[in-house]
């Protein structure tokens, strides 16, 4: 078959195989221990004290609900990757 012999890449984007399974999805878990949900624009709190927050959330999923094992953010944070 065709492409470069010495790096293996295809020649053409004909000859790149499709994905048989979905490709991982990227994640990005943002955990903040000291701002309260009720006080961010995105939940809708008036005022914006974190713009740069409000502006990324705007384009992300998220969270109505969650839940925590502990009070505690030493015990808590650790049980994510659980």
């Amino acid at each position: 078959r065709g492409g470069d012999r010495r790096t293996g890449r295809p020649s053409s984007v004909a000859e790149v195989p499709i994905p048989t399974t979905p490709s991982p999805m990227n994640i990005v878990l943002i955990t903040i221990d000291s701002v309260r949900s009720d006080h961010l624009k995105s939940y809708g709190y008036k005022l914006d004290p974190t713009p740069h927050l409000t502006k990324w959330a705007k384009d992300a999923i998220v969270f109505q609900k969650s839940f925590a094992v502990a009070p505690w953010t030493g015990i808590a944070v650790p049980s994510i990757a659980c």
